[in-house]
């Protein structure tokens, strides 16, 4: 059959009508769901941090890696090298950062130790040394030294590690962990390892303590005998 001679009688124009609408109406449903697919994801942003080389992507709620450690990286730095001179401004640029539910006890820490930090004259530097992210945990974590110097020169220095969790909430970075402490790294993989260890240490405790209780009877034992 000649499609062309078919498409210029009636039946054929009806036909070819009748498919256009079904297409039509085809593109209209894929348009509603594009539409409301890309409403849901949000935007996203693509922007160059100061910290990175390359682009990273930010959407409403969430990042890339990169991001969430180029943004640990300058808290690290922010919050490792205070000096009575600078240590109000650090709280200052903290505090809009914390999420609500670590906001209260965060700041009262920062207070006490910015408090501590002038009376004392102490003056922290902090060295990064090494980056890694935990997917599971969406921890960041920062190792380095840190250099605490009192108001007679004498310098201590220690291995130190910043511990953040970054979120996005409406393409901005939201702190929803913080915390540092001396050594390193404490991954999920090392804190199930501490705490194993720290089982396996009670264990033997208490096969002491029954051993020196069963030897403390027998003893008595041994005493009230005839």
């Amino acid at each position: 059959m000649n499609l062309r001679a078919f498409l210029a009688t009636w039946r054929g124009t009806r036909l070819e009508n009748t498919y256009q609408r079904w297409t039509i109406a085809g593109l209209v449903v894929s348009n509603i769901i594009i539409g409301l697919a890309a409403f849901g994801r949000g935007e996203t942003v693509v922007v160059v941090p100061p910290e990175l080389a390359g682009k990273v992507a930010i959407s409403r709620s969430d990042s890339d890696r990169d991001y969430q450690q180029a943004w640990a990286f300058f808290l690290a730095q922010l919050l490792g090298n205070v000096t009575p001179g600078n240590a109000d401004i650090v709280k200052k640029v903290i505090e809009p950062l914390l999420a609500p539910v670590i906001y209260r006890e965060t700041v009262r820490v920062l207070t006490e130790q910015i408090e501590s930090i002038k009376r004392d004259r102490v003056s922290l530097r902090f060295e990064p040394r090494e980056i890694k992210f935990e997917p599971s945990t969406g921890k960041v974590f920062i190792e380095g030294f840190s250099v605490v110097s009192g108001a007679a020169g004498r310098e201590e220095r220690n291995p130190r590690t910043y511990e953040f969790v970054i979120r996005i909430r409406n393409y901005r970075p939201v702190i929803e962990h913080i915390d540092n402490y001396i050594g390193t790294a404490r991954t999920a993989t090392e804190l199930d390892r501490l705490e194993r260890a720290e089982e396996s240490k009670q264990r033997a405790e208490q096969r002491r303590l029954e051993v020196t209780e069963g030897s403390n009877v027998h003893d008595k034992q041994e005493e009230s005998k005839p």
